[in-house]
């Protein structure tokens, strides 16, 4: 869902293993992945660009599952331009935190199956939150 930006106010971003993260900006955009093509997921990405009244870019990516074995992470990752913040979102390793299928060599067509939605699904979103003319690239 992309957003338009508006006026500032405080954000407070909850960071796995860290002090939560508090500034000053506008939220520029947004994507979850909870519902692909109106299907609910049980694993998925959240993203969310801001930026501060400074003028840096806080990017927040959100791992979540409904599964037991897996737990959810929440990343902050601060940029001082555009192009890093692309260079940041399309480096992110969105299938670290998938623990998915048991490894053994039975389950691991499915386990490659598992990590290769997760990544497209993640990669379309990164599309997504990325459409905005702040983050185009322009060919010289």
């Amino acid at each position: 869902m992309k957003t338009t930006e508006h006026h500032l106010e405080e954000f407070t971003i909850e960071r796995t293993g860290q002090a939560p993260l508090t500034f000053v900006g506008t939220i520029l955009t947004e994507s979850s992945g909870a519902r692909v093509q109106d299907q609910e997921q049980n694993r998925w990405h959240d993203i969310a660009i801001y930026r501060t009244k400074a003028g840096r870019y806080v990017v927040f990516v959100e791992y979540r599952s409904t599964w037991k074995a897996e737990i959810g992470r929440c990343e902050v990752a601060i940029f001082d331009n555009p192009k890093d913040v692309v260079r940041g979102l399309q480096n992110y390793d969105c299938t670290s935190y998938v623990a998915g299928f048991p490894p053994l060599e039975a389950y691991r067509e499915r386990q490659e199956r598992l990590l290769k939605d997760i990544q497209s699904r993640f990669e379309d979103q990164v599309s997504e939150v990325l459409d905005m003319e702040v983050f185009e690239e322009r060919a010289a």
